[in-house]
């Protein structure tokens, strides 16, 4: 998801008269939210997501638009998992996961023999 990998970003908050963060920046939209636009994340900063629910949202509707011919056409374009996965703001497990789901073979496979393996059984 956005920021995984990334540089770490200034996040403005606002504070309470007793202290209490109660809005905070989205990492996507860099626009200052109240806390409950987003959703509950235990590993987040002041235990929210870092994205608003509103762009996660887009981002998942976007990431499940996605069908097996549009997965065809980028595996096509020569793009790897990571590239599409970067592309859609998902993570890369995500894209395998999708492939699979689709009935897709790996497109960056490669055939290995048993009498190629480095480490065969003795018998």
């Amino acid at each position: 998801m956005a920021g995984q990998g990334a540089a770490a970003t200034t996040v403005l908050v606002e504070k309470n008269v007793n202290g209490e963060i109660i809005a905070k920046t989205c990492s996507i939209c860099d626009e200052y939210k109240e806390l409950e636009d987003f959703a509950r994340d235990k590993r987040g900063f002041v235990g929210r997501a870092a994205d608003c629910k509103a762009c996660a949202k887009a981002i998942k509707d976007r990431w499940e638009a996605i069908g097996r011919a549009d997965l065809e056409a980028l595996y096509a374009e020569g793009l790897s998992e990571d590239e599409i996965a970067e592309r859609y703001n998902v993570a890369t497990t995500t894209v395998i996961v999708r492939r699979n789901q689709c009935g897709l073979n790996d497109p960056n496979a490669t055939q290995v023999r048993l009498a190629d393996r480095k480490h065969r059984r003795p018998w």
